[in-house]
């Protein structure tokens, strides 16, 4: 008889292991640091060309120029190079505001510091954020040092990005749906500065009947617009729309090829990166992202008694939803696929690879010309969505077993 042979595919992720893939970690964005913090004469990265915290400076020093009374040169590309140059003491030609006006009013606390404790501060107070949203998740240590120290937060503080705050308000607001629903909606309310991220949280609450939470969120959005506009004025908001968001889609939609593109993660950018067109790569998008609807709707419309696979699911769903979606965004998913690494009693290596994705991504790509991320992320999301699939009939079977003893104790001659 032949002995059957351990499913690799299932098993318990060693000690070992998971000490190999922090070392790796740890070793590879000690050398990036090492490398983008090397300076030329100009200010600039040797390794990038670029000053070292470029994400988190369009923030400081739009804030900054907002504060001065400037916001208008945030939709002029030629002005707002010029006064981020001045402001930053090294060239800034390559830059471009990106965010809708409702971002400045996070970002000016550290507009009145010097850009480098502004960075330090960001990156600090970002990353603690998200560590206390993970708690909401309930995730043992051993999970909690893989979110932490993953690739996607360690990518994400090596560029001053804003995606550990967006997962600290997704992944802590889907936790305290159910418990906390006020406190849940303002969290993805605040979500409105980044409103993409937040793209499948409406059908996720109205699929579960939280009303609560959908109308703590659309005060929040509403109280946030508000307090943008009379900080900042109309125009920013008109300006936003009439010269930001066409930038933001032509940068999407440039030929594919561009240097940025290789840390696309979306669907669109993986059918543009095979030829097709502009029209067909967003119909490949908009199938991705009903297929996610769907799948989201399906997931919270029953209760769950371990929501933590159904918020697992929508975070994977919410990166294939979208075409805007790059690499740094990949740390929604850090503290979900560290407690599938760490805490579930058998894992997939598919979660493994999509855990280290954002270390692998510039690398992969290189060598394929594509963003292959969407056909990781998407066996990653079927597995999380058979999970919760899972959880929610044993949980149905376990209340109609207690419903049955308690109609036979009723029943029961006493």
């Amino acid at each position: 008889m032949t002995k059957p042979q351990p499913d690799l595919m299932a098993s318990p992720l060693r000690p070992w292991a998971i000490a190999f893939l922090l070392l790796a970690t740890l070793l590879t964005f000690a050398w990036y640091f090492g490398q983008a913090w090397h300076l030329d004469e100009e200010g600039l990265s040797t390794f990038s060309g670029k000053v070292p915290y470029w994400d988190f400076s369009n923030l400081w020093g739009g804030a900054r120029l907002a504060l001065s009374g400037h916001v208008d040169a945030l939709f002029d590309l030629d002005r707002y190079h010029a006064m981020m140059t001045d402001l930053l003491q090294a060239p800034a030609n390559d830059q471009e505001w990106s965010y809708p006006p409702s971002i400045l009013l996070l970002g000016a606390p550290f507009a009145l510091l010097p850009i480098w404790l502004a960075y330090a501060l960001w990156t600090g107070l970002t990353i603690a954020a998200l560590a206390l949203s993970l708690t909401a998740f309930s995730l043992s240590r051993t999970a909690l040092l893989l979110a932490i120290a993953s690739p996607a937060v360690a990518l994400n503080a090596a560029l001053g990005q804003n995606g550990a705050l967006m997962a600290a308000l997704l992944i802590g607001g889907l936790s305290l749906a159910d418990r906390r629903p006020i406190i849940a909606g303002i969290l993805i309310g605040l979500m409105c500065i980044k409103p993409h991220l937040a793209m499948l949280v409406p059908f996720a609450m109205i699929a579960s009947g939280n009303w609560r939470s959908v109308f703590a969120a659309a005060l929040t959005v509403l109280a946030v617009v508000a307090a943008s506009l009379l900080a900042f004025g109309v125009d920013a908001w008109v300006q936003f729309m009439s010269f930001t968001r066409p930038l933001m889609v032509a940068i999407l939609e440039a030929p594919y090829g561009q240097s940025y593109q290789i840390n696309g993660t979306s669907v669109f950018l993986l059918a543009r990166s095979l030829g097709a067109s502009v029209p067909l790569s967003y119909g490949a998008q908009i199938v991705s992202a009903l297929f996610a609807i769907v799948l989201t709707v399906r997931l919270w419309h029953s209760p769950c008694a371990d929501p933590r696979p159904r918020i697992a699911a929508t975070a994977v769903l919410t990166i294939l939803a979208t075409p805007y979606e790059w690499s740094y965004d990949l740390v929604l998913l850090a503290g979900p696929l560290a407690w599938l690494i760490a805490d579930r009693p058998t894992h997939r290596w598919i979660v493994v690879l999509a855990w280290t994705w954002p270390l692998l991504t510039f690398f992969v790509t290189f060598i394929t010309s594509s963003p292959l991320a969407p056909l990781i992320l998407w066996p990653v999301a079927a597995l999380c969505y058979q999970m919760t699939r899972d959880e929610q009939r044993a949980s149905g079977e376990e209340s109609r077993r207690m419903t049955e003893g308690r109609t036979m104790s009723a029943l029961s001659p006493s």
